[in-house]
């Protein structure tokens, strides 16, 4: 029996493994291609640290490039220190998750989705403004550690 498991772990990181190269390459992936990445995330023991690498990309290319020209220097900041708070809640997590550290992670979450708060009315109802990519990102990755937990 494990050795079916380990076939079949092996088959689907060898699928990610081409879809990373395929990617890097400028390939297009349709969604029902990314498939065996979700399988991979449906045990929470995978998906939660697999969260934590993704908020610390997007956290990072957030504070790793300059400020965009468009935004004043206290907005930008206020930006990133949440998203900061967050990505050090989903490390704490990671390690050893609690109710406090849940909690804490909820109170980060709320602090991160006000950063892209802004609505805007569409013919096909309310329409959210992303003024910030990685923030919706950290947003997203956090928002399914909460919800998962």
């Amino acid at each position: 029996m494990n050795r079916l498991v380990e076939k079949a772990t092996l088959a689907k990181l060898q699928k990610l493994g081409a879809i990373c190269a395929g990617l890097q390459t400028s390939e297009d992936y349709p969604m029902t291609r990314l498939t065996t990445l979700k399988s991979r995330c449906a045990d929470r023991q995978a998906a939660t640290p697999f969260a934590l690498h993704v908020a610390t990309l997007a956290a990072a290319e957030a504070t790793r490039h300059a400020r965009p020209r468009h935004r004043k220097l206290s907005a930008w900041r206020q930006h990133n220190a949440p998203m900061v708070k967050a990505v050090g809640g989903l490390e704490r997590d990671v390690k050893r998750s609690t109710a406090s550290k849940k909690l804490a992670l909820s109170e980060a979450l709320a602090s991160v989705q006000a950063i892209n708060q802004a609505y805007q009315p569409s013919r096909w109802g309310q329409g959210r403004i992303i003024k910030n990519r990685p923030a919706l990102i950290v947003e997203n990755r956090v928002r399914g550690v909460v919800r998962d937990g």
